[in-house]
């Protein structure tokens, strides 16, 4: 009977321990402690006010995320909610420092970077750990991408890794990292590993706190015009939506808000009042900024050049604007964020951020091309917020609060209870040691597999070309092809079906290949001559597609061919503003069709290999096969035994270019030389020349006069000697 009762009170004091927690939550996640002069010195008293409204910011930027991942067209701006988060980071990280600052008089940086890792990585480890197991289970290719970079993940460097492996955010080619949306988060943890090194070094300096905001300040322009001088609308945008440096300006702009505009200072919710014009402008200007934020989360792209040169910035200082409002106690759009809906959500925002991505994967299969239903969407967004509410439970609370700190604690003094811990913590114990299993098992047994069939063709990221070799004839003859395709990764695993479609043309594909470059790759055709009246081009998966580049491009191949655009049907946000822009293209230009591969494959998830873009050899077949019934009328007939057009390497191409050049100079050289032999200094007139030139021929012909005449004299002579010879030699 003493077991059941020393549980009993064993429960009722940790029962009392949740409660004393429960009743610091929120005043803990907002405030600093102060250093502890001595081992058991109390801790100062914290200036910080819990803000309830800003959960509910965090509810609208996980949102939107979320959204943005789920593929729903209305939120193609819907990674704008990295930004929210990283200038709340920002200001609240900024905001605790400077209380602290002001409680204590100091900054304990040991203790506020373990704060940090009790806050961030247990849940980190669970999701990277969980992840492994759901994979190992369903899906061996989203393994295969995890183990390269769950290190980077752990280490919180995934955004350098990326950059450094040139891993593009927005590539369309195979099964993405269920671990990709951690680059925010190792912005976010260097962040938190550098600033408050750099607010100790000023306090030590004793810097001025007004001299610090204006040098935030200039820091986070100069930050936002690296970005914008290092984008090139040109090629992948990944670099400068990855780096620390360039994304530095959003979390800068929080943290100048927090010396400017700090929340402790504000006053409590009952002791400001406003007068009402007042309360009403401040309201205005933050619903104004809102609405423009979510109007940016909607219609914003991630390949548009005005996201890198502005836009971005743009979105911060909305931002920035929104939490300035939201953190007055008079503010109305303050109470109205922070509803209990939004702060629930809010709360879990960063579980929810940490799983949603690998669960979206999980569900929705690779080679899925159909848009999933609203009650899809929702219960995926069930799933997520469960798992999310199960970390918060059981992971993130009491890891945060030290539970592991007093469990090390109790086990050094020797009063740790195996039973009594057991008793509380035995099944969700249990159900993460299957989970560490089963991940570890994954990670150290599954083979590396790729969602691709045709995973090693596109491995190659350089051009692949077919066509039939030139039989050598007269060079204006030469004939040229009925078709030439330029393409990108899809049409790569095209290239056999189109070989055995079009033997009369040629096909030019490489990974990653975008339509701005397809302007070069047809100008290296051009020059060969070998261009036909047919041109098609499938390019539209790896980036936007604009009426701009469209004009341009078909403005170099001219109105005297048909030109096709094939449109494009893949799982990335830019997809439907690329097909409207080839059907566009179509309408304003009489030699301009759309192939409508979009419509087609609707449906068809088998025509797919594995992440909904590329094609497997059915899929190819088809792809080609939709496109020579496009084009049929406006191929030529051919006999047997016709030519077909050379399609030369580059190589070649460069080769045949320079040997033409060299013979073009020699021949060129040798009639200068021949003209320069006995010619005046002065130029000729075309008279000069006529009769210089019938000169010399009257001199050549007589020239050969006088040589036959020494002709025949030695011939004379010789027939003479010949005698007297014969002579002497009888006698």
């Amino acid at each position: 009977m003493q077991q059941p009762s020393a549980r009993s009170e064993s429960a009722n004091r940790r029962s009392a321990q949740r409660g004393d927690s429960a009743r610091n939550d929120e005043r803990e996640r907002y405030s600093a402690r102060g250093s502890r002069r001595g081992r058991d010195a109390a801790p100062a008293k914290s200036k910080a006010r819990y803000i309830p409204a800003l959960d509910g910011l965090r509810a609208l930027a996980v949102l939107a995320v979320i959204v943005y991942h789920m593929g729903v067209p209305w939120a193609s701006g819907g990674l704008l909610g990295v930004t929210v988060f990283f200038v709340l980071s920002g200001y609240l990280i900024t905001s605790l420092l400077l209380i602290e600052l002001d409680d204590t008089g100091r900054i304990n940086l040991p203790q506020f970077w373990l704060r940090r890792i009790r806050r961030l990585f247990p849940a980190i480890v669970f999701v990277v750990f969980g992840t492994a197991a759901l994979c190992t289970v369903f899906d061996h290719s989203l393994l295969t991408k995890l183990r390269e970079d769950m290190w980077a993940a752990l280490c919180w460097v995934t955004n350098w890794w990326y950059i450094f492996h040139d891993v593009s955010y927005f590539d369309a080619l195979g099964a993405p990292s269920p671990l990709t949306h951690f680059w925010s988060l190792a912005i976010e943890e260097q962040f938190y590993l550098f600033w408050p090194l750099v607010l100790f070094i000023a306090h030590k300096l004793g810097i001025k706190r007004s001299i610090m905001a204006n040098a935030t300040l200039v820091v986070a322009l100069a930050s936002a015009v690296e970005m914008a001088v290092l984008y090139d609308p040109l090629a992948d945008p990944s670099r400068v939506y990855y780096g620390t440096d360039t994304r530095a300006f959003s979390l800068l702009i929080g943290a100048w808000l927090a010396y400017v505009w700090p929340s402790h200072l504000l006053g409590a919710k009952k002791s400001v009042q406003l007068p009402v014009p007042v309360r009403r402008a401040l309201d205005g200007v933050g619903l104004a900024a809102l609405a423009a934020l979510v109007a940016m989360i909607a219609l914003a792209d991630g390949f548009s050049p005005f996201l890198y040169r502005g836009g971005l910035l743009l979105a911060s200082v909305l931002t920035a604007v929104v939490i300035a409002v939201m953190v007055h106690p008079a503010s109305l759009v303050g109470r109205i964020a922070g509803a209990a809906p939004l702060v629930w959500v809010g709360k879990r925002s960063y579980g929810i951020y940490l799983w949603h991505y690998p669960l979206l994967l999980i569900m929705n299969p690779g080679n899925s091309v159909a848009q999933a239903p609203w009650w899809m969407l929702l219960l995926q967004m069930a799933v997520i917020f469960a798992v999310a509410a199960f970390s918060y439970r059981f992971i993130e609370e009491p890891f945060r609060h030290g539970a592991l700190g007093k469990v090390i604690a109790e086990v050094r003094s020797g009063t740790f209870d195996v039973h009594d811990w057991l008793y509380f913590n035995g099944i969700i114990g249990g159900a993460c040691s299957v989970v560490a299993l089963v991940a570890v098992v994954g990670l150290a047994v599954v083979p590396n597999t790729s969602a691709l069939e045709g995973a090693d063709l596109l491995k190659d990221a350089s051009p692949k070309t077919a066509g039939v070799p030139l039989i050598t004839g007269d060079e204006e003859e030469t004939p040229v092809l009925d078709v030439l395709m330029i393409g990108d990764s899809v049409s790569v695993r095209a290239i056999p079906a189109f070989q055995e479609a079009f033997p009369f043309g040629a096909i030019d594909a490489a990974v990653n290949r975008q339509l701005f470059v397809g302007e070069d790759v047809y100008d290296y055709y051009a020059h060969q001559n070998i261009v036909g009246d047919v041109v098609v081009f499938a390019l539209g998966t790896n980036g936007l597609v604009t009426d701009d580049q469209l004009d341009e491009l078909i403005e170099m191949v001219g109105t005297d061919k048909h030109i096709f655009f094939v449109n494009t049907r893949s799982t990335q946000s830019w997809m439907g503003e690329t097909n409207e822009a080839l059907r566009r293209a179509a309408e304003r230009y009489d030699n301009v069709s759309v192939i409508d591969w979009y419509s087609y494959s609707a449906d068809k998830g088998d025509l797919f290999d594995g992440d909904g873009t590329h094609l497997t050899e059915d899929g190819a077949r088809a792809y080609i096969a939709l496109v020579r019934d496009a084009i049929a009328e406006y191929l030529p007939q051919h006999d047997e035994g016709d030519e077909a057009a050379e399609v030369l390497t580059p190589w070649e191409f460069a080769q045949k270019g320079a040997s033409k050049t060299l013979d073009k100079f020699l021949r060129n050289t040798q009639n200068a030389v021949a003209r320069s032999i006995d010619a005046p200094l002065a130029p000729f007139t075309d008279e000069e020349r006529k009769a210089r030139e019938e000169a010399e021929a009257a001199k050549a012909d007589a020239g050969d006069e006088s040589n036959n005449a020494d002709s025949d004299a030695d011939q004379d002579a010789e027939g003479a000697d010949s005698s007297d010879a014969e002579g002497e030699a009888a006698a």
